[in-house]
This record gives C-alpha cells, structure tokens and sequence, in this order.
C-alpha cells in the first residue's frame, strides 16, 4: 500500500514537472530543493503575507509538530525492528520528550487552524473536502495519540481499541497522502525549487533597481 501511494506521487510529480516546462520554468529543481525546502520550513511567505498573518503561527507550529512526531515514530520503529529500542518508553525518555513537546505543539498548531478554517471566508473560496481531510485527519491522530498514552498510563484496557484507531488514521494520513492536501508539501516544494532561479533573478533586478534610485 505505501509503495501505491510512492507511485502515486511519482506519476503526479512527473506530470508536474512535464508542465512547469511546457509554461516556461527551465530551472534546475534538485539544486534547488533544499533552499526551497528551507523557505518552506521559515514560512517567510506567510509571515510577510498581511492577508495571511494569522495562519503563520498555525501553519508553522503544526509543521514542526509533524517533523517532530515524524523524527520519533520514525526513530521508535526502527529501533523496535532492529531490537535496539523496547517500547513502552519511560514518560522521561528523551524520544517520549520530544513526541510529547511535539503534541502540545502541533496540537495548538491544529486548534489555529480549525478557528482559522471556521472563521470568515471572505475573499476565499469556500471550504472543501480537499480542505478538510487533511485537516481533521491530523487532529484524529493527535487526539486518539494523546488519549492512548494517558489511557496507557492509567493501565486502562481501553487503550488498545483507542491505539488501533490512532494507527488506522495515520495508515490514512500517508496512504491518502497523493490524494489530499498532504501532497500540497512535496508539490510546492518541486515548484519553488523550478522556479527558484527565476524568482532570485527577479528579486536581484528589484534591488539592483532599488540601489539605482537610492
């Protein structure tokens, strides 16, 4: 099932690619993934984006609350496979550390969103399952993720029904990946990198006009 999902974005990234040559954009893409990436990872946009203010902090806190809760489950699986880790962790174990400080993170990072999505639709279009899979998805993940560990830490046999979701929507979250705004990561990312020397071009010629005037 991953390897569908892995072909999925494999045919979706070549087709994209196939049209940012066809509209214009010859740029170098892998040089310029990483620079991209980092941008992507600032959310400079977002934060020099007036219309867009308020979802910096939500779009930044639920971005590294992810990496960080991707880094530990990443780290703890592979661990457990090559039997160098044996879950359960202890509360103090620096991975359990950083998956806890990384729920409370993306967890606020989540309730901005949610205000931000049910807010004012303004000037915007109107909101779409497109929108909201994503979105929810994410949120079943921390809550039934934050529910198990206390239900664990009571000794609660309630836990196992509750991990079993809390496994099922993350199979969602990666398996559904190609199909929601999940995808929107990669695929930016690609575009930001193909048209990376273009955009340095441009903002050089504004400062070099700037210095012109100045």
């Amino acid at each position: 099932m991953a390897l569908l999902a892995i072909l999925a974005y494999t045919v979706g990234i070549v087709r994209m690619v196939n049209a940012l040559r066809q509209a214009g954009h010859d740029g170098k893409i892998l040089p310029a993934l990483i620079p991209a990436a980092l941008e992507i990872a600032s959310h400079k946009r977002f934060a020099e984006c007036g219309a867009e203010k308020s979802r910096y902090w939500g779009h930044l806190m639920t971005l590294f609350g992810f990496l960080g809760l991707f880094v530990v489950g990443a780290a703890v699986g592979m661990g457990t496979l090559s039997g160098l880790i044996h879950p359960p962790l202890s509360i103090f174990n620096p991975l359990k550390l950083l998956a806890n400080i990384s729920t409370f993170v993306i967890a606020a990072g989540l309730v901005v969103m949610l205000v931000e999505r049910m807010g004012s639709r303004e000037g915007r279009g109107p909101n779409t399952y497109f929108d909201w899979l994503f979105l929810l998805t994410l949120v079943g993940i921390v809550f039934t993720g934050m529910l198990s560990q206390i239900l664990r830490l009571g000794e609660s046999k309630a836990m196992y029904p509750v991990y079993f979701v809390h496994l099922v929507l993350i199979f969602c979250l990666f398996i559904y990946g190609p199909y929601s705004k999940f995808s929107h990561f990669i695929y930016r990312t690609i575009a930001m990198a193909a048209t990376w020397d273009k955009r340095a071009q441009a903002a050089t010629k504004v400062m070099t006009a700037k210095e012109a005037f100045a």
